[in-house]
């Protein structure tokens, strides 16, 4: 049983908070951002906040201020006109995906924005609201597995360093011994150079994860304990006899 001086306080779990889509609007024409906002609110998909701004200029000091999940952008503008408009946001937070929303059918222009790493170029008046909720849902995620696959490289990239280099200070090593010191000390050598060959085996199939991203699939993180004091000697062990010649 339960002692009579002890009490059991039930905490109300805590609800996650939902937050919605947060898109920058940049659109001069108050006509064209009713209706954009309208058809968006009739596709009744999920919440979102729009900011609106008219200039390119306003939009990128935003876009510096605050955290957005899309740009809807038309290309002309006040202060800046066509491509340019384009390049301007992207080259300042790349990190952002673009849908384009122009009032000009032009091919040339929509191929040429596509390019450069618009998510998708749409015409306006020629799209309802559910195709531009899916433009704008769609190029959230095909940003995000861009993303995700751009991190990918760069961490197998930089790991691919350093057993090459190990493997490449203990073949420049073996190569500057005699025969018989080879003989006598060769083969811990060439068991380093193996074991780390075996990384860079197991690195190297780290890159097939690219193509399952992107297919879609979600890459599964395994946590497991590491033993660090092991890294950390297996890491001095194979530079101790590089460095020390």
């Amino acid at each position: 049983m339960m002692p009579a001086d002890l009490a059991v306080v039930e905490h109300e779990a805590e609800k996650p908070v939902v937050r919605g889509l947060k898109i920058l609007l940049i659109e001069d024409s108050p006509s064209d951002a009713l209706l954009i906002q309208e058809e968006l609110k009739d596709a009744g998909r999920e919440s979102f906040e729009i900011v609106r701004v008219e200039l390119i200029t306003q939009g990128l000091n935003r876009l510096l201020q605050e955290t957005f999940d899309v740009v809807l952008l038309d290309l002309f503008l006040p202060d800046s006109q066509g491509l340019q408009s384009f390049v301007q946001v992207h080259t300042q937070s790349p990190d952002v995906p673009i849908v384009v929303l122009s009032g000009m059918n032009d091919e040339s222009l929509a191929l040429d924005t596509v390019k450069q790493g618009a998510q998708d170029y749409l015409v306006k008046g020629q799209v309802h609201g559910t195709v531009l909720w899916h433009a704008i849902r769609y190029a959230i995620e095909r940003n995000q597995i861009n993303q995700m696959k751009g991190n990918l490289i760069s961490f197998v990239t930089h790991e691919l360093r350093a057993p090459l280099g190990v493997i490449q200070g203990y073949a420049e090593l073996l190569s500057s011994l005699s025969f018989e010191e080879v003989k006598s000390a060769g083969s811990e050598h060439i068991n380093t150079i193996l074991q780390y060959v075996h990384r860079l085996t197991a690195l190297v199939r780290a890159f097939s994860d690219i193509t399952k991203i992107e297919s879609g699939h979600r890459i599964e993180l395994i946590r497991e304990h590491v033993d660090v004091r092991a890294l950390v000697s297996e890491a001095v062990n194979a530079e101790r006899m590089i460095a020390r010649n």
